[in-house]
């Protein structure tokens, strides 16, 4: 007889084959697994982000599921929804509570890919009840491209040059520093904008989460504006635009990057 899907999970775990295990669970997303919570912005807006997604393996154990860039900006096509920005994902970590990251989850064999350790440790901490931030990256909305990740917030050190963060090619910063101009004064990140990796990389520590919004976002436009091309003489006005083209103006409720992000980059 031919191995059932839990056989082989439980095989590719066992042998430590994290990659084959990892994409049963990948197929397993679905709608209905995007828990959404509301995150207040500035100037009275919201976006809804939903909590890391977890879902319920071939062996009936829940797991968080790591995902790749090229994965999570597919997912956010398929749900009608965009990965994260920074300013975002600060104020969603402002406004949880905080989980201590754990440690790296790949004493066996150095991978980073034991994403079944690092679940039951976010499962023992209730990472799924509420807002709670601190023990996992992302993959973010950058102008660094598709593949720049953020995440592991801590307390503020008490010897902060020690966690200065480093400038790398583009201006980014590697890990290790003071987060976004809103992001609580308490807390630095390790990872604050990672361009390390490729479009097919994970590990245990990035998982998916993904933000949406009804709002409207107001910004002021003329006839020079390359998005809205206004009849030439307009006199500048405030126009309403929702969040997708909030973060391609760098609307400051979304976006803290010193420069605008393309659009090409956005799912």
């Amino acid at each position: 007889m031919p191995e059932t899907e839990k056989e082989k999970f439980e095989k590719f775990l066992k042998i430590n084959n994290f990659d084959e295990a990892r994409k049963i669970l990948v197929t397993k997303i679905t709608a209905n697994d995007l828990d959404w919570k509301s995150v207040k912005l500035d100037n009275s807006h919201s976006v809804q982000v939903c909590l890391p997604v977890r879902v319920k393996g071939p062996d009936d154990r829940i797991y968080y599921v790591p995902v790749t860039p090229s994965e999570t900006w597919n997912f956010a096509k398929l749900f009608n929804a965009l990965p994260l920005t920074s300013l975002v994902f600060d104020q969603y970590h402002n406004q949880g509570t905080y989980i201590q990251r754990s440690g790296n989850h790949d004493a066996s064999n150095k991978t980073g890919k034991h994403f079944h350790t690092f679940s039951e440790y976010l499962n023992q901490q209730n990472y799924h009840l509420g807002i709670k931030s601190g023990a996992h990256k992302l993959w973010i909305l950058s102008t660094g491209g598709r593949s720049i990740n953020r995440g592991f917030y801590f307390p503020k050190p008490k010897d902060p040059v020690k966690y200065k963060a480093k400038k790398v090619d583009g201006g980014l910063e590697g890990p290790g520093g003071p987060g976004g101009p809103k992001l609580s004064p308490a807390y630095w990140l390790i990872q604050v904008r990672g361009p390390a990796h490729n479009s097919g990389h994970w590990d245990y520590s990035q998982l998916l989460q993904l933000m949406k919004s009804d709002d409207l976002f107001g910004v002021t436009v003329d006839f020079k504006d390359s998005l809205f091309k206004l009849p030439y003489g307009t006199v500048p006005s405030l126009k309403l635009v929702r969040l997708r083209e909030a973060v391609i103006e760098g609307l400051p409720e979304v976006w803290d990057e010193p420069k605008k992000i393309s659009p090409d980059i956005l799912p």
